[in-house]
């Protein structure tokens, strides 16, 4: 059956319990993604808010980590409420990867224009390398 979700597969192999486990599991799961992805998003706008010369600190300098965390629920919590709203939902999908589509092609033109030789050195980069190679 395509219907089952993870506790109904645990329920059904290890019983009332294993199913109970394996929702607990999946919750704590699931909220520590969602901590993680919030510390990551207030601690990269912190640090832009610090460093001077960018929109981030112009319109909110010093702002902590914290704050950051807390104005990114007070947008996220509400559009969550209104996630049943399948309509809303596609408006917002497609804003979020316009917004994407922005962002990727601002920094590709951002880097090619600080590096004029990107095709040159293109070809001397090594093909297969190792992340020991960025910690000499």
């Amino acid at each position: 059956r395509d219907d089952l979700t993870y506790v109904d597969v645990a329920k059904h192999a290890f019983g009332v319990f294993g199913g109970t486990a394996v929702f607990g599991m999946t919750l704590v799961n699931s909220l520590g993604i969602c901590a993680a992805y919030s510390a990551f998003i207030g601690t990269t706008l912190a640090s832009l808010s610090s460093t001077e010369g960018n929109i981030i600190h112009s319109l909110v300098p010093e702002l902590s980590s914290n704050g950051f965390q807390l104005a990114a629920a007070a947008l996220i919590l509400p559009m969550n409420a209104l996630a049943s709203n399948s309509r809303f939902l596609s408006t917002v999908a497609y804003l979020g990867a316009s917004a994407l589509t922005v962002g990727v092609g601002a920094t590709c033109w951002y880097g090619f224009s600080v590096t004029s030789d990107v095709f040159e050195r293109l070809f001397t980069l090594p093909l297969f390398t190792s992340p020991a190679e960025y910690f000499r």
